[in-house]
């Protein structure tokens, strides 16, 4: 699990499960607001902080903020 951001501000938060089995993990974002989980497509409202996430076997987490349009 990571997180990534660039000078203009912009930030992805990733957690990926290579195992057999489920796993808990604990993303912490640089701050808070809508997140978009780019593989499943569903949205999230979250706070700066960690938070914790179950990973199903063999998938992906990638969070990136949501964009307005």
């Amino acid at each position: 699990r990571f997180w990534r951001w660039d000078n203009a501000g912009d930030a992805a938060a990733v957690a990926l499960n290579f195992a057999p089995k489920r796993r808990n993990v604990d993303l912490h974002l640089p701050f808070g607001g809508r997140w978009l989980d780019v593989v499943s497509g569903t949205q999230h409202t979250l706070k700066q902080g960690a938070h914790a996430f179950t990973l199903e076997p063999f998938s992906g987490l990638l969070l990136v903020p949501a964009r307005t349009s």
